[in-house]
């Protein structure tokens, strides 16, 4: 994926073109080619920028990754061409946000003695920096350049924990799924930026308009064995509240409904009692035969929810709800991998 990436960035190469970024999280220093300093993110952006290509990014407001993203900051917003902007608007909803103050709230109040408990000092530390309820997740390179448009998206940030991460003595590398897309779906992922960038505009008045990519033609149909169909789907919340989009909610459900004989998924959380419910429909047809869950333990799961194994309890429940042991041993598997054994192998999904 870094590989096709570093490549995509290095055809723009006129003042015509354009790289826009959504992302979670931006490492600007980490070599995508390793050995290749010209790979790192800020390098490519260097040489983009000396030969007049116009560079936006939006990264959320991650205060899991702020010193990485402030570095970031400091160094591409440098660039003449090159523009880098936190995005931190995400909530969906005024109560949740007044819910997280007030939690805020009486946990800094809570007796100094607290603070001598490690754990407590751990948990009130993740408290204090939830900023929302969400994230802008998106991890989207979006590039115009002498082989036309070319658009990256699914799962994988420019981080080097992608590659390579040890903690005490344990791999917690993030294994992910990412496509390459051009023709009519890079067309797509670009209105997506384009849309992003314009809601945070409507909020921070001062960012330039979008230059290079306002009369964008429509890409022709792409013809041959290389080419599918394939369909860009989302999440979003509109700060206003009064726009979502769930396109991908109604896309997993239909595939749910439409699977005939096996589904298999993977999960780091493995929490959805709907779509858990959507499964269970599927397991109840004479014909259906398996389904096949991958996930990770509990212990992973922990920093994003605090009570991961209540809710899995819940899925797993959900899931076999109405069948008979039987039915439950020959077409339910739920595989948690280990986290410790072996190793220097992966442990997180």
């Amino acid at each position: 994926a870094y590989k096709k990436i570093v490549e995509a960035i290095r055809t723009a190469d006129s003042s015509s073109h354009y790289i826009y970024i959504l992302g979670w999280m931006l490492d600007s220093n980490f070599e995508m080619v390793p050995g290749d300093p010209g790979s790192t993110f800020y390098n490519l952006l260097s040489k983009a920028n000396e030969r007049g290509v116009e560079i936006r990014i939006l990264i959320w407001n991650n205060f899991f990754y702020k010193d990485e993203i402030a570095a970031a900051i400091d160094k591409i917003n440098k660039l003449p061409n090159a523009l880098l902007i936190r995005d931190g608007y995400t909530y969906g909803s005024p109560g949740l946000k007044n819910a997280i103050s007030r939690i805020r709230y009486l946990i800094n109040s809570a007796p100094m003695a607290l603070n001598l408990l490690d754990s407590w000092k751990d948990f009130k530390e993740k408290v204090n920096i939830i900023q929302n309820e969400g994230s802008h997740h998106e991890k989207v390179v979006v590039v115009k350049g002498r082989e036309g448009l070319i658009a990256f998206c699914g799962g994988i940030d420019i981080n080097p924990d992608r590659v390579w991460k040890i903690e005490s003595g344990k791999s917690v590398v993030l294994h992910d799924v990412h496509c390459m897309v051009k023709g009519y779906a890079a067309y797509v992922l670009l209105h997506r930026f384009k849309w992003r960038w314009q809601v945070l505009k409507e909020s921070l008045y001062w960012m330039p308009l979008l230059i290079n990519c306002i009369n964008e033609p429509v890409p022709s149909a792409i013809s041959g064995s290389g080419s599918a169909h394939v369909k860009i789907l989302q999440t979003y919340n509109h700060p206003s509240k009064y726009i979502k989009d769930r396109t991908i909610r109604e896309t997993v459900r239909i595939a749910i409904a439409n699977a005939r004989t096996s589904i298999h998924f993977e999960d780091q959380y493995m929490i959805s009692l709907e779509i858990a419910s959507w499964v269970n429909a599927k397991l109840k047809e004479p014909g259906f035969q398996k389904v096949t869950i991958l996930t990770q333990d509990d212990s992973y799961a922990k920093p994003d929810i605090q009570f991961p194994k209540d809710m899995r309890k819940k899925f797993i429940d959900y899931l076999c709800s109405g069948l008979t042991p039987d039915q439950i041993r020959s077409k339910v598997f739920i595989q948690m991998l280990h986290p410790d054994t072996p190793a220097l192998s992966h442990h997180k999904v």
